[in-house]
Order: structure tokens, then C-alpha cells, then sequence
């Protein structure tokens, strides 16, 4: 089992986005600097090839409250655990599995099994755990 952790906010991933240059539409990723950023850390945490077959991921994302919560809200966050706004989990999940994409595993298509969580808690956090499946 490989265990990821960041100790940074989730990100979710963010759409392309496109700009005239002369007579052409240009595409571009907005998110490139940090994803390559985010790579250089991921090879710090895993120094091997990458891995091959099936792949089960599990993904938890931990917010904190903003400063401005009040204590009496935020310890009712706290103690629901699960965070139900904004980013989705879905676009968070996709922002981490591009990162990861030739670095941990081959292609984010080896993901068999897929499991996420979002909550609240103390300090911003990623934690992920690759697990490969044997069939």
C-alpha cells in the first residue's frame, strides 16, 4: 500500500481555459504550475516506477473551517464531520488523479476501485492510499 499525504487545502480541479492569440483560440490548463509543483512532491513521497494493473484509491479530504467561523460553529462543523459545500469531491478527486497521472500509476484507467471522502477538521489535508488489486 502507498500512503500520500499532503498537508495543503484540496483542489479541485478547474476547467480549461481558452485566449485569442492573433488569429488562433489557444488552450491552456490554469492549474499547470501548481500540478507540476504537486509532482515534484509526489515523487518525494514515491521514488519507484510507476505501478501497473488495477488500482484501488481511496481519497480523504480534510477542510477546515474558515478563521472567521465563530467557535460555537465551528465546533458543530467539527463534529458533523462530513462537508456537504463547495468544491465537489468529484473535482477534487480529478485534479489528484491527473497529478498523479505517470508519476504513481501508468494512467488514472487502472483505477478499478475508487472511494472519497470530504470533512471537516482541524488542519487542511490530502490523504490518499493506492492499493493495487490482485485478480
Amino acid at each position: 500500500m502507498i500512503i500520500l499525504h499532503l498537508p495543503e487545502k484540496p483542489t479541485p480541479q478547474q476547467r480549461y481555459r481558452f485566449r485569442r492569440l492573433n488569429k488562433f483560440i489557444v488552450t491552456y490548463d490554469p492549474q499547470s504550475r501548481d500540478k507540476k509543483l504537486l509532482q515534484k512532491e509526489f515523487l518525494k513521497q514515491y521514488n519507484k516506477p510507476p505501478l501497473i494493473g488495477l488500482l484501488s484509491v481511496i481519497f480523504e479530504f480534510t477542510f477546515s473551517p474558515p478563521k472567521s467561523t465563530s467557535k460555537k460553529k465551528r465546533k458543530l462543523l467539527l463534529d458533523d464531520k462530513y462537508k456537504i459545500s463547495k468544491p465537489d469531491t468529484s473535482n477534487c478527486i480529478k485534479y489528484y488523479e491527473d497529478v498523479m497521472n505517470g508519476i504513481i500509476y501508468k494512467d488514472d484507467a487502472q483505477i478499478a476501485c475508487l472511494q472519497a471522502s470530504k470533512c471537516w477538521g482541524d488542519k487542511n489535508s490530502v490523504l490518499i492510499m493506492i492499493n493495487t488489486l490482485n485478480y
